[in-house]
Parts: structure tokens; C-alpha cells; sequence
């Protein structure tokens, strides 16, 4: 019986850590951020990117929406 409770502690610890994007790569919570000039006026919710999505959203640069441009930040 102890040695199953160990296997299954075991298996859970594997089965909580081994999904996380931020064991294996750079992760780094980013919004979109959009501007009217030097002003915010809209402010995304932030989502976590890793890998290559974060270098997408990273490299981006500024961009324009509309009359407005638009960046994201990532923290």
C-alpha cells in the first residue's frame, strides 16, 4: 500500500510539472497595448506566450490600428 501511494504521488508531481511551458522554455506574460500618441487608451488582457510566439509578439514592433498605433508588451 506505501508503495503505491509513493507511484501515485509520484505520477501526479509528473503529470502537474511537465506541461508547464516555463520548465522547458522563456515565457513572458504580453498585452496589446494601443496608443493615441503618448496616450493609452486601451490596454489588452494579459496572456502568457513561450517559445516562438513570444518571439513573434516580441519582434512585432509598432504597428497602426485604425488612427491609432497598437505594440505589444510584454513583462
Amino acid at each position: 500500500m506505501k508503495k503505491s501511494l509513493r507511484l501515485l504521488f509520484i505520477l501526479f508531481f509528473l503529470v502537474a510539472i511537465i506541461p508547464s511551458c516555463e520548465l522547458l522554455e522563456d515565457c513572458k506574460t504580453c498585452k496589446e497595448v494601443v496608443y493615441d500618441g503618448s496616450t493609452i487608451i486601451s490596454s489588452g488582457t494579459g496572456k502568457i506566450y513561450c517559445g516562438e510566439e513570444l518571439e513573434e509578439k516580441e519582434s512585432m514592433g509598432t504597428y497602426s490600428v485604425g488612427n491609432y498605433s497598437a505594440r505589444w508588451e510584454c513583462e
